[in-house]
């Protein structure tokens, strides 16, 4: 595992936006950009305010990252086509996913360092890690011949997560009671995406009232969930389900934002652009 450490001062996202002529963002709002990158993409966050994610396109496109005490600390498993870190735990461990010689794997990087661990589900053509709690527990998502399914990895044991009825499931983050949350397709897998959340082994979906569609990324151990949904108009924002009641995360002025991560002090993390999803990606932190 290549692990080299990058200094950087994190640029307030309130600089970004005033060069766009956009309006600020709440106070408590932080951008993070990898150096080189065309789009950051911000995917996890711990209770020690540790971010991972990834960097796309430009000299530094296609590699993980942990954001720690304004550092960026550059994940990249040797000889990889692409590697991106998804999720940390307490303890520093990295979850995510790496390409080699044309297919995709997972990983998990004890404390951020050393050499990565690669996990594959049995008889898989693809897996990816999304998430790890502090237990060890793994979850993802695995595809093989009869489609895309969640997964669990617990002391060594892989199981599947599929919701019931769904042509595509994926599980995204797990938290330390073992609590998952994710989302699913419902029957063809092109359809409207909802989120769900599996406790004790019972599943609830997730679904911002109006929305069209809704995805589950993180939950804390509390309980709440962190995601994103999207409206009839196309855009995306991110949301923060707490004690039953939704509420609305934007970036003011950009077209989309989403939420990937929240950790137990109430910190999240997630993305926003100024045009759609595929153009000049950011990521953020926002802390209450």
């Amino acid at each position: 595992m290549r692990y080299r450490e990058v200094s950087l001062i994190a640029i307030l996202v309130l600089t970004l936006l005033s060069s766009l002529g956009l309006p600020a963002p709440p106070a408590g709002t932080t951008t993070i950009e990898v150096p080189g990158a065309r789009d950051t993409v911000v995917s996890g966050i711990n209770n020690s305010g540790d971010v991972v994610g990834s960097g796309h396109g430009g000299a530094a496109g296609g590699k993980g990252f942990v954001f720690r005490q304004g550092f960026f600390n550059i994940v990249e498993i040797p000889a990889a086509g692409e590697t991106q870190a998804l999720g940390i735990n307490g303890r520093g461990d990295v979850v995510g996913y790496y390409t080699k010689g044309g297919s995709g794997h997972g990983f998990l990087l004890r404390q951020g360092q050393g050499t990565a661990i690669t996990m594959d589900f049995p008889g898989a053509l693809q897996t990816q890690a999304f998430g790890v709690n502090d237990r060890g527990d793994v979850v993802g998502s695995y595809v093989d011949l009869a489609g895309n399914h969640g997964f669990l990895l617990r002391q060594g044991v892989y199981s599947t997560i599929d919701v019931p009825g769904a042509g595509f499931t994926a599980a995204t983050e797990i938290n330390d009671p073992g609590e998952v949350v994710g989302f699913y397709i419902a029957g063809a897998k092109s359809g409207p995406a909802r989120g769900f959340v599996l406790r004790q082994g019972i599943l609830a979906t997730v679904t911002v009232p109006g929305a069209s569609e809704t995805s589950a990324s993180g939950i804390n151990n509390r309980g709440d969930i962190a995601g994103a949904y999207r409206t009839s108009d196309g855009l995306q924002h991110g949301y923060v389900l707490r004690q039953g009641k939704y509420v609305t995360v934007d970036i003011p002025g950009v077209a989309f934002t989403t939420v990937t991560g929240i950790n137990e002090r109430g910190a999240i993390v997630g993305n926003s652009g100024p045009v759609n999803e595929v153009s000049f990606i950011h990521g953020f932190v926002m802390t209450p």
